[in-house]
């Protein structure tokens, strides 16, 4: 095929766990579902935003590929000894294979107590579309950012959050 015809390859289910309270640590599970032959995608690092508080307004709190926190609005990042981190995907496939995954992609977790939270796809560390570069089976790696959009405490209630997130990839 040519470097402009993409096709549609191996759907990705990401399963979004997340648990709520004034003060909460939201760690993500990720689940995969991966029915293609000529790649093969795992998670090495899931999600983790860290601890934070939820303030009167709710806000956001976002996790970038290098691995820095930044928050806004009236939520608090607080440094509690809790870990967080970007969500790192290993991608073994043909050498030479030329890999698209788009971020920007927005999934709405409903709460346990009747609210919502959004998860939104941010950057994503390797420029797209990206080239297989290592030889199965070799993994490469592609770091993904994400913002938890957080409303205020009728919007978001303390709860436990899930949603799915799907990923596709598209190959050359």
């Amino acid at each position: 095929m040519t470097g402009n015809m993409w096709v549609k390859r191996p759907l990705l289910q990401i399963i979004v766990l997340l648990c709520g309270s004034p003060v909460m640590s939201q760690q993500v599970g990720v689940n995969i579902n991966n029915e293609s032959l000529q790649l093969k995608v795992n998670v090495q690092q899931a999600f983790n935003f860290g601890v934070f508080a939820q303030g009167a307004t709710g806000g956001t709190i976002s996790i970038l590929p290098n691995a820095s926190r930044a928050a806004s609005g009236s939520v608090i990042p607080l440094n509690m000894g809790g870990l967080y981190s970007p969500l790192i995907l290993e991608i073994e496939g043909a050498k030479g294979t030329v890999i698209s995954l788009l971020a920007g992609q927005t999934t709405i977790l409903t709460g346990s107590n009747g609210g919502i939270m959004k998860l939104k796809l941010l950057d994503i560390n390797n420029s797209m579309p990206f080239i297989i570069t290592n030889e199965a089976p070799a993994k490469n790696l592609v770091t993904i950012g994400a913002e938890l959009i957080v409303g205020n405490m009728s919007e978001s209630p303390p709860g436990n959050y899930s949603g799915s997130l799907y990923l596709s990839f598209l190959t050359d």
